[in-house]
């Protein structure tokens, strides 16, 4: 058999097998695209945010840091700008965005939203989620519903420090609710993480003014000649020369000044600091829709259909080629 002979046997073949593999190809192109065109749309709610830590970590430093430089003392490094992603797929911000109550009214948390948003677009072989009812089933579901959250959040920190974070869902109103609701956690979270370094030097600026004071009230008493046998701050400069006297009072005062305007400073700290971020683009309309076209997945099962069958009809020919071919070798 020659190469001329197989290719008139398959072309002989193809066109009397042309019509059924034409119709059964159109057949699985249709299933194919309705298939596809049958698949829900997923709505994404996007929101751009300011880093968290701009504020606080670029060019600033804390009063209890100014008081150290002044002394010699080497203070803590500028605060880390810290990864929203990171922030958003930790267990704390999770657990607390799934765990708060939604817009809709039909549900009590987020997670229950979560849960039924997923039921709702199952294919035929899923089994849906069934959340527990009792109080000791309340870690299951938040575990539960944080695992949907995170399936659902894409969080990209660009390198101009815009930060864009998506939430995708079969329901447009379940995105924004979680794409607001991880706002808020966050901003939560900011407002306790920036305030928290600024109390601390509060306090410990006031403990060190208290005790600044009551050096100088000591040295007053002494220069008063006022000698009081309980308190050991004055019987400590009882008996030292005048000019030693004024020459500490005036380093004590230094030092107390010093202190009293890294008070200030410490108190206009805490109440400058920005309690959240800069928000440029709010969750909400328009949204992105995600939905698989159907054309394309149509025209690849066609093409494939028709080369499968093509060579189902006329696989015999190829077989008897190659025994040929074999027994010539």
């Amino acid at each position: 058999m020659t190469i001329l002979d197989t290719l008139h046997q398959l072309r002989s073949t193809l066109r009397k097998r042309f019509i059924i593999t034409f119709i059964i190809s159109v057949i699985v192109a249709i299933a194919t695209a309705f298939y596809f065109y049958q698949q829900p749309t997923t709505y994404v709610a996007t929101s751009i945010i300011f880093p968290l830590s701009a504020n606080s970590a670029k060019g600033s430093s804390s009063p209890i840091s100014q008081l150290q430089e002044q002394f010699g003392i080497d203070g803590p490094g500028p605060n880390e700008i810290y990864d929203v992603n990171e922030l958003v797929r930790s267990k704390r911000i999770s657990f607390e965005v799934v765990n708060k109550k939604p817009v809709n009214k039909k549900y009590n948390h987020l997670y229950e939203w979560l849960v039924a948003d997923y039921n709702s677009e199952l294919g035929w072989r899923d089994e849906p989620i069934k959340l527990g009812t009792h109080s000791k089933d309340s870690l299951t579901n938040l575990i539960v519903g944080r695992g949907l959250l995170l399936n659902k959040v894409k969080v990209d920190v660009a390198k101009n420090d815009y930060t864009t974070i998506e939430v995708e869902a079969f329901e447009k109103e379940l995105g924004r609710d979680l794409n607001e609701s991880i706002l808020l956690t966050l901003s939560e979270f900011y407002i306790q993480f920036v305030t928290e370094k600024p109390r601390s030097d509060l306090e410990k600026i006031q403990v060190m003014r208290d005790s600044l004071s009551v050096a100088l009230s000591a040295i007053e008493k002494a220069k008063a000649g006022v000698v009081d046998k309980s308190t050991y701050g004055v019987f400590s400069y009882v008996g030292l020369p005048m000019i030693k006297l004024e020459r500490r009072e005036r380093e004590i005062q230094s030092i107390y000044a010093t202190t009293v305007n890294a008070l200030q400073n410490a108190r206009f700290k805490l109440l400058s600091e920005s309690p959240i971020f800069q928000i440029l683009d709010y969750p909400g309309e328009p949204y992105i829709t995600k939905k698989v076209s159907w054309k394309p997945k149509a025209v690849i099962a066609f093409v494939l259909a028709f080369f499968l069958l093509s060579f189902w009809f006329t696989r015999k020919i190829f077989i008897n080629l190659i025994i040929v071919e074999l027994k010539k070798a």
